[in-house]
């Protein structure tokens, strides 16, 4: 039975030493590569940091569309060059879709004339 110790008798040490004498104090372990995620952690909180993860976020935004909506799944030409050509191509269909949703918008003030 567990008796409720007084810190007026003992202190914390002595008190841990007499319930749990063979149990060493509780340490706990820093990871060996701890140094170089607190060196990752404080980039993390820099401006530039910042600015290149919206630039990295923006382009594979742009890679999962062309994933999802032009089948770009994998190459069917071989090669290197064959590959570079394939992706040009379809950077060419989006930066066209783009240009072409920009161009052809109707005006806004013709959209509020056809609600009425």
């Amino acid at each position: 039975m567990k008796r409720a110790l007084s810190s007026s008798n003992l202190t914390k040490d002595a008190a841990k030493a007499r319930w749990r004498p063979k149990v060493p104090s509780r340490k706990i372990p820093r990871d060996l590569h701890e140094h170089a995620r607190d060196v990752a952690r404080r980039l993390m909180r820099t401006k530039g940091f910042l600015k290149s993860r919206d630039e990295r976020k923006r382009v594979e935004m742009r890679f999962s569309h062309l994933k999802t909506h032009h089948g770009f799944e994998r190459m069917h030409l071989r090669g290197l060059s064959g590959a570079r050509d394939e992706f040009y191509l379809a950077a060419i269909v989006q930066n066209l879709k783009t240009l072409a949703n920009h161009v052809w918008r109707p005006p806004p003030d013709a959209q509020a004339a056809c609600v009425v």
